[in-house]
């Protein structure tokens, strides 16, 4: 299954599509652990509210959590 592409082109925390976006985000982050992102250039506000919280908790998770999910490039 192909991760789903979020485009946050144009989007502002609180503008109308934010909600949507960061919903999306948050879904293909479970589902998948990672997103696909469509943007011209994430500034550090719209970076730091998209991804800051979610970022920091897996970098907080121990080390055995992280090992848990490994994967491979390639055949």
């Amino acid at each position: 299954m192909a991760n789903p592409k979020v485009d946050l082109r144009g989007l502002k925390p609180g503008t109308p599509g934010w909600e949507e976006a960061r919903t999306a985000v948050t879904a293909s982050m479970v589902a998948h652990g990672c997103v696909v992102v469509a943007h011209g250039a994430l500034g550090p506000e719209l970076r730091e509210a998209l991804f800051g919280h979610a970022m920091r908790e897996v970098f907080e998770l121990p080390a055995e959590a992280k090992q848990r999910s490994v994967s491979t490039v390639g055949p």
